[in-house]
């Protein structure tokens, strides 16, 4: 399975959110996002699989900030990576995943 990790954060899990950190890492394992408070943290937050996701959306509104959306079912995660490159890998990534594209 294809795993990758993210040094980003969601800056909310939800259609009305607030832009405050929510979970420090995402990173995915064997068809799971899962996302944890700290990077350091052995045990995840919580997790789901890509076949739930519905679409992945770069944010270009905020310059520097190199937001994404993750489209669920019941919800949406904006993400925000480091840079602009690593979101541009985890939108392709987690799109061919999820067989968006």
């Amino acid at each position: 399975g294809e795993s990758m990790c993210m040094n980003g954060h969601a800056v909310s899990c939800s259609h009305t959110f607030s832009r405050t950190p929510a979970y420090p890492r995402f990173e995915i394992h064997a068809r799971k996002v899962f996302y944890k408070k700290t990077p350091e943290d052995k045990a995840a937050l919580g997790n789901f699989n890509v076949s739930e996701i519905r679409s992945v959306t770069p944010n270009d509104d905020l310059p520097g900030q190199f937001e994404f959306a993750i489209e669920l079912p019941a919800r949406t995660y904006f993400i925000r990576a480091e840079t602009s490159e690593d979101r541009d890998q985890w939108v392709t990534t987690l799109r061919r995943m999820a067989q968006l594209s």
